[in-house]
């Protein structure tokens, strides 16, 4: 066939009609409602993940600052009796933050470790503290201690500052 033909065919047709665009977004007030209410569940979570994170500052203050005079004690920079008081200060400084001056400040040797045990998830060794607190008391050669006692007994203060109870 000739293609004048099939132009004079088509002559009269009229174009086909496309259905109306459909909108893709909800016309009922429903969803708004519950986007509304999503968007609030969102931001309540995240001010609160922030207040936790906020208010769990002092561990990781403490815990950094145990660890930044560790690496000064194993590289002959501080001495035991320093690195003992501060290591000491910083739990004392967690433990008046978190259970209040009044229930702390006389705490010292058994009755701290007692205390510490009670409310943390970690304990805390009896003979490493009471060795620990004796390193600043009463320096002597005899009461120093070895690496193994000064890694040991900072994991364990670490702990112990990173998963008591409030």
């Amino acid at each position: 066939m000739d293609p004048q033909t099939y132009y004079y065919k088509l002559k009269g047709m009229t174009p086909i009609s496309s259905p109306h665009d459909i909108p893709f977004t909800p016309e009922t007030i429903g969803w708004k409602i519950v986007g509304f209410v999503l968007l609030l569940l969102s931001i309540y979570i995240i001010y609160i993940r922030v207040k936790n994170y906020k208010k769990k500052e002092y561990r990781r203050v403490a815990k950094h600052h145990i660890k930044n005079i560790t690496k000064e004690l194993e590289h002959k920079r501080v001495s035991q009796e320093i690195w003992s008081r501060s290591i000491l200060n910083q739990l004392k400084i967690v433990l008046i933050q978190s259970f209040g001056r009044e229930n702390v400040a006389s705490l010292t040797g058994g009755m701290m470790v007692q205390f510490l045990n009670e409310r943390g998830k970690n304990t805390i060794n009896k003979e490493l503290y009471l060795k620990l607190e004796l390193v600043l008391y009463n320096p002597i050669e005899n009461n120093k201690l070895n690496i193994n006692e000064i890694k040991s007994i900072t994991k364990q203060i670490n702990k112990w500052i990173g998963g008591h109870h409030v």
